[in-house]
């Protein structure tokens, strides 16, 4: 076995050691760059592990190198060199001087400078119209502004439309319904009294005075009424009084109050009074009577009833009958058969009865026969004073 080795120039030493089949070479730092290893033998048999040597000491510091020189500024980006849709939060500020189409913009500041295309909402300031307008008003009041752009107030006359041609002083006038005098004239007043004269229900004539006399309506005249008498009196349309008299005085049914009549009462068109404690009657007490009257029905729900204290019947059909009057305590009423059969007489209700018999049965009053019937309760009749023919 051989080692060969090739030294090329240099000043520094190169220093080989040979052991055990293997070359360890020590280059100096400004040979390193010359040397080469042209060849190499075998790898020898690894040897075993040396042992650790100790740690060498640790060398001084070296000085600080000079601080360097600033590098020169790098280009600035191209305008349209973004990319994406949303800028970094961190970037503050930009070179760019023109952007897509943004689909919402959110200003916290000023925008300045000039903007194109459509704005939505209100400045909140303006300096003046962009273009200057003229206002018109037309009508019953034409007017026309001078050039108006806002930077400034603007004033003009205004005239009223033409609707009368007549001027001057008047005192009669026309007024539309927008308070314009459409029309305007004089009319002369009255220089003196003129004569008036009325005709119809008051008469007279008369200039700076007027004496009216109300026409006759009514000839009978005076004074009307008396403690006996009342007055009456006819009265027109026009409230005039056409005729007037006096009548007695009649109390009407139901209207008198109290327990006494006046004297000067001698009549009443009363039909029943309530009940009395006692009755004085100075002449002649006179019944009602009904004559005449015909049977019919057979039952007492179809039986006339009768009206009268004394009744007189004078047709009745075989089977046929009456009803009495309505049932109130202490009446009497007298029934006469003239008829050629037996006469049924009911109660006038459903509930009363006559003597003994059931409630609603007919008492049978033989032909010619005079009967009374007293009325007890307002369920009971009781006959009384039977006359037989």
């Amino acid at each position: 076995m051989s080692d060969t080795i090739i030294s090329v120039g240099g000043t520094s030493s190169l220093v080989t050691t040979t052991s055990n089949n293997s070359v360890l070479l020590t280059i100096a730092n400004d040979n390193s760059a010359l040397v080469s290893i042209t060849s190499m033998g075998p790898q020898g048999i690894q040897g075993p592990t040396g042992a650790t040597g100790a740690t060498g000491a640790t060398g001084p510091a070296g000085a600080t190198g000079a601080t360097g020189a600033t590098g020169a500024a790098g280009p600035s980006g191209a305008a349209n060199a973004l990319t994406g849709t949303t800028l970094a939060t961190n970037v503050v500020a930009s070179s760019l001087t023109s952007v897509g189409t943004l689909t919402s913009l959110t200003v916290s500041g000023t925008i300045t400078g000039n903007v194109t295309g459509a704005l939505t909402g209100n400045a909140s300031t303006a300096t003046k119209l962009a273009t200057a307008r003229t206002l018109a008003i037309t009508g019953d009041l034409t007017w026309t502004s001078p050039s108006f752009d806002g930077s400034g107030n603007v004033t003009a006359a205004g005239t009223l439309a033409t609707v009368n041609a007549n001027v001057g002083t008047f005192n009669n006038v026309t007024v539309n319904a927008k308070g314009l005098v459409t029309a305007a004239s004089s009319v002369s007043y009255l220089t003196a009294n003129q004569t008036i004269t009325a005709s119809g229900d008051a008469t007279g004539s008369g200039t700076t005075s007027l004496a009216l006399t109300l026409a006759t309506v009514n000839s009978n005249v005076g004074s009307f009424g008396s403690s006996t008498a009342i007055p009456t009196f006819t009265v027109n349309a026009k409230g005039l009084i056409t005729a007037a008299s006096t009548v007695a005085v009649v109390a009407p049914a139901g209207t008198l109050t109290g327990s006494t009549l006046a004297s000067g009462v001698t009549a009443s068109s009363l039909t029943s009074v309530g009940t009395l404690s006692n009755l004085t009657v100075g002449g002649t007490l006179t019944r009602g009577i009904a004559t005449g009257l015909t049977a019919a029905g057979t039952t007492q729900a179809t039986s006339p009833a009768l009206t009268k204290d004394i009744n007189v019947v004078s047709t009745v059909a075989s089977g046929s009958g009456v009803s009495l009057p309505a049932e109130v305590a202490g009446y009497t009423v007298v029934v006469i058969n003239l008829g050629a059969n037996a006469l049924n007489v009911y109660p006038n209700s459903g509930s009363a009865k006559i003597d003994s018999l059931s409630t609603a049965a007919a008492f049978s009053l033989p032909v010619g026969a005079r009967i009374m019937f007293m009325c007890i309760t307002t369920t009971q009749w009781y006959t009384l004073n039977a006359t037989y023919a």
